[in-house]
């Protein structure tokens, strides 16, 4: 089936936009996303992005505990990638949820931007093989340093999920996982983030 994303809120993309002509007139921005024509030199716009996606978190207690991943990972925000003439992703905007309501948040030249263009295409063929819809969300388990690409199922069941680089120990990017070998694959590493963090001060 074809990849789909959910219907961003009303006035989303007009506030991604306006978020990003700021920040090209703050001067705080990347010469690359002009070099690149990501964004226009003399009208200071963004030109071209990709649709926006959501954003989930999931918190280490969370990953290792019973619950499905879908029913506990918590929807922070909307993402989408910054796209040169060669449709090729250079940098992400960020929107975030807040309690006053959604807000920009930053333009991101990390990893998990840059190296999401080669996950995208496994994802891409990945869907294509599924007969059901799902959706394109973006998941980051800060906790072990891991962001994904998820491909989200209407139940849960046939969730799939695709590292962006770099990545945890025993995690491959550009790997399809299942959740249950998602969360084999990072247990020992989370048990150990988790083990230091309740560590008792030294006084």
């Amino acid at each position: 089936m074809p990849i789909k994303v959910a219907a961003a809120p009303e006035g989303a993309l007009k506030l991604l936009r306006a978020g990003i002509e700021n920040y090209l007139s703050s001067g705080l921005a990347d010469p690359k996303l002009i070099d690149a024509k990501v964004v226009d030199r003399k009208l200071g716009q963004i030109t071209q992005h990709a649709a926006l996606h959501r954003v989930f978190s999931l918190s280490l207690d969370e990953l290792l505990g019973g619950k499905p991943i879908a029913e506990v990972a918590k929807h922070v925000g909307w993402r989408a990638e910054l796209l040169d003439s060669d449709k090729q992703t250079v940098a992400a905007a960020d929107l975030a949820i807040t309690r006053t309501g959604l807000e920009f948040d930053n333009v991101s030249y990390g990893p998990s931007a840059v190296n999401s263009g080669d996950a995208k295409k496994v994802v891409e063929g990945e869907s294509r093989k599924s007969t059901a819809d799902q959706e394109l969300a973006f998941l980051n388990i800060s906790g072990v340093y891991c962001t994904l690409f998820w491909l989200r199922g209407n139940d849960g069941r046939r969730d799939a999920f695709v590292p962006i680089p770099p990545c945890p120990k025993n995690i491959e990017p550009g790997e399809v996982y299942d959740e249950n070998e998602l969360r084999a694959a990072l247990r020992p590493q989370a048990e150990k983030q988790l083990a230091f963090a309740r560590r008792p001060n030294d006084e």
